[in-house]
């Protein structure tokens, strides 16, 4: 298919606050002997991947939230198992878990609606209010990389020094493409954009590998959360530029600030 304030890093971190989740203070030890305890409630839920394009031998798909780039593929995955999948996007119709397609030039900056249908046997034990029918629609728009959502500046803090705020940046240098990637910051103090020939980004999601030592050889990678606002960057950089050697390692947590 084509189709300056002052913060503390506490503000910079996700509240964590899911009793199913073992790493939230709140977290609920499961009752063993609950016959629902492994009981689902019919749901459509689905997730959005895109590759990262960089040979890689290691799981190089990365989720996005709603921006993903035109002519590259991005996969659809329904979260639920032993189901039926129908799946509408636009005029075209699939019936499998997984749908992988991509998106022409034409739909550059639209919204474009998937909606997926997940039929069946519901569990009327457990959740006697459940038809074993469910639909959920997200709304996907293509859009060029230079529009990336990881490009902007944010205030934060490093994880294990939260009270010494400063500000990184990402931005591009180039005037017909966005390369190559210029990053101020990495080392506070150093507020001149510096080049960072080794990058790899989906919208969300970029990696540096390194390969220049303008910018002390940064290697690390960047992950925005779902509210494309809040920032981490977890990244190592080296001491001295003419050793190459040590490396220090460091947390960023932060927001957007434009």
């Amino acid at each position: 298919m084509s189709l300056a304030l002052i913060m503390s890093c506490n503000k910079c971190k996700e509240r964590c606050d899911d009793p199913t989740n073992p790493e939230c203070p709140n977290y609920q030890t499961p009752n063993q002997d609950d016959p629902c305890l492994d009981a689902e409630l019919t749901t459509a839920n689905f997730q959005m991947f895109q590759n990262l394009p960089i040979p890689n031998e290691l799981d190089s798909s990365i989720q996005f939230y709603k921006y993903c780039f035109l002519g590259s593929a991005i996969t659809l995955h329904a979260i639920q198992d032993s189901a039926d999948y129908h799946w509408i996007i636009g005029a075209n119709h699939y019936y499998t878990r997984d749908v992988t397609f991509s998106f022409g030039a034409q739909w550059e900056d639209q919204n474009i609606e998937l909606k997926l249908i997940v039929t069946r046997a519901p569990d009327s034990f457990c959740y006697p209010n459940d038809n074993g029918v469910d639909t959920v629609s997200k709304i996907v728009v293509p859009r060029h990389e230079c529009n990336a959502s990881f490009w902007g500046h944010y205030f934060g803090a490093w994880e294990n020094q939260p009270n010494d705020s400063f500000e990184i940046s990402f931005t591009y240098d180039g005037i017909s493409s966005c390369f190559p990637l210029m990053i101020t910051g990495a080392k506070p103090g150093i507020d001149t954009p510096c080049e960072a020939s080794g990058s790899y980004f989906t919208d969300n999601y970029l990696v540096l590998d390194g390969t220049s030592n303008i910018c002390y050889w940064p290697v690390g990678v960047v992950k925005l959360d779902s509210s494309l606002n809040k920032i981490r960057f977890d990244y190592s950089t080296i001491v001295n530029i003419d050793t190459s050697e040590p490396r220090e390692y460091h947390t960023f947590h932060g927001h957007r600030i434009n």
